[in-house]
């Protein structure tokens, strides 16, 4: 229960922070989703919340004060670690993109501060997610025979083992 998506934000300058937290309130204003929107302060709490069954959205900043590749390599673990989970890459280092690129990292977007358009491709980048994510919790039945020979649907994802059974066979 609670949220569906959570929003992990590792971005050092408040400034950006705001931002963020206004541009994702903003595009899911229309949208009937509950999500929570979290400021990591550090590369470890961005692990620790991508340890989650819900939809992880992590949006981080390539280059912090300690580390000029700090987001990337962040990027990595969290790719390594939590497969199924989203980046975007929000950053004022364009030329950081081939590093990006060859990282294999797979960000769904990287999205470049300075960029007049911003809005416009967080926003495509976030309504991706919820295609992505709809079609993954999309419920395909499957129709069975029971022993009394009525229909039964279940869904796809509720099956976890198909077995059969010899004194049946008729209705396999």
């Amino acid at each position: 229960g609670g949220d569906n998506m959570i929003f992990v934000i590792y971005e050092d300058e408040v400034y950006f922070r705001t931002i963020l937290k206004n541009e994702i309130d903003n595009i899911l204003s229309d949208i009937d989703v509950k999500y929570k929107i979290i400021f990591a302060k550090s590369s470890y709490e961005v692990l620790n919340y991508n340890n989650s069954p819900k939809t992880v959205i992590n949006i981080i900043d390539i280059e912090h004060e300690d580390e000029m590749n700090k987001g990337i390599i962040t990027a990595k673990e969290i790719r390594e670690n939590f497969d199924k989970n989203f980046i975007i890459f929000f950053t004022s280092h364009i030329e950081k993109t081939y590093d990006v690129l060859n990282s294999f990292i797979e960000p769904l977007a990287y999205v470049y501060k300075g960029d007049p358009n911003f809005s416009k491709i967080l926003e495509d980048a976030i309504i991706k997610i919820f295609k992505i994510s709809n079609e993954k919790n999309k419920n395909d039945n499957v129709l069975f025979k029971d022993t009394n020979g009525d229909s039964v649907y279940l869904d796809i994802n509720d099956i976890h083992f198909i077995t059969t059974s010899p004194d049946r066979q008729k209705y396999l």
